[in-house]
């Protein structure tokens, strides 16, 4: 859909803003399977309010992009952050009330009444609201569809095939904030209504948590992220998450073990390492699909980035020399280090 024209801020009513939702999905996720919903008898054989029936009857079971994520009491798509529970593990509060969501922690729930065609939502557990802390549970949100709309437009960013926080980009967005479509305003959600979304060439922005994530899932979107983006300024290794390799922009770094009860590192000095050829060498030799429990995992620190996305390697030969030639140039020697590599190495 290149003329794709978001309907969501300009709905009135709950039914619209639903049918304007759905319509968002599909164009953010793409094009929907008959099996990506749950059907219209198993949906109205649980007392649900209007909203939650026709996001359960839509994408009730639509699939994530990253299928490591993917579990049997969440739906998949709406769950990177929080999650919405599948029809089948929908309960009732205390109060009578269906719980629908969860926190990614399992700190809070939010509830709903069983009919209804927008009622109000509740939180209970311990959370923020408008920045105070709450521990009983509270009134949220006035209107579900509101607060489904600003929930899944969040999971659907978080989950993108690229999502990224980069201060450069945020500082570009900002200069272009006035070109950008405004998705979504005055997002509703546990912690108050601040979320604002917005489209900008293809790719789905938010101001969440005091700053701005970025996703993106066509070719074209994630290439404008990716030559705007931060440059990489440090790469880790990580085998078995007891083995680190760091490496700077100078060649210099560490080698790390730490796997209780030993913890043992070793640096090397700068020019060890040609950051710039291993970056290339190494950038390319990745993939997103493998098993951290069983192939090393590439982390490339960017500036502006706070947090990277791991991505596998599978040529565990190569990352065993670099290792080895790391262990074989580090300033100090460390005995126990080079015994625990011979020992423990998992290659």
């Amino acid at each position: 859909m290149p003329d794709f024209q978001p309907r969501l801020a300009d709905a009135t009513t709950a039914r619209e803003r639903m049918d304007a939702l759905c319509e968002f999905i599909e164009f953010w996720l793409g094009t929907r399977q008959e099996e990506y919903s749950e059907s219209m008898y198993d949906v109205e054989s649980i007392s649900l309010p209007m909203p939650l029936q026709r996001l359960y009857s839509f994408a009730g079971r639509w699939p994530g992009f990253d299928k490591r994520l993917e579990q049997p009491f969440v739906v998949g798509a709406f769950a990177c952050q929080d999650s919405l529970r599948p029809l089948s593990q929908l309960k009732l509060s205390d109060t009578g009330r269906v719980i629908f969501l969860d926190e990614n922690q399992g700190c809070w729930v939010c509830s709903t009444l069983t009919e209804g065609d927008d009622p109000p939502v509740w939180c209970d557990g311990d959370f923020y609201l408008d920045d105070e802390p709450q521990q009983d549970e509270q009134m949220v949100c006035e209107s579900l569809s509101r607060f489904l709309v600003t929930f899944v437009l969040q999971e659907i960013l978080l989950g993108s095939r690229v999502c990224l926080v980069d201060d450069g980009l945020s500082e570009q967005f900002e200069a272009d904030k006035d070109q950008a479509t405004i998705v979504w305003e005055n997002g509703p959600y546990v912690y108050g209504s601040h979320a604002v979304f917005y489209l900008w060439n293809g790719v789905l922005v938010a101001n969440l948590w005091g700053s701005y994530s970025f996703g993106a899932n066509d070719e074209q979107a994630i290439a404008f992220l990716r030559q705007r983006e931060g440059d990489v300024k440090k790469i880790g290794i990580h085998v078995w998450m007891a083995w680190r390799l760091e490496i700077t922009l100078s060649g210099a770094g560490k080698i790390r073990y730490t796997e209780w009860p030993n913890e043992e590192e070793a640096t090397f000095a700068d020019g060890t390492f040609d950051f710039s050829a291993l970056l290339e060498e190494l950038a390319g030799s990745v993939e997103q699909q493998g098993d951290a429990r069983k192939n090393p995992v590439l982390f490339l620190d960017r500036e502006g980035q706070s947090c990277t996305e791991g991505k596998n390697m599978h040529n565990q030969q190569r990352v065993t020399q670099l290792f080895e030639y790391a262990l074989a140039h580090v300033n100090q020697p460390n005995e126990k280090l080079g015994r625990l590599f011979g020992e423990e190495w998992p290659y």
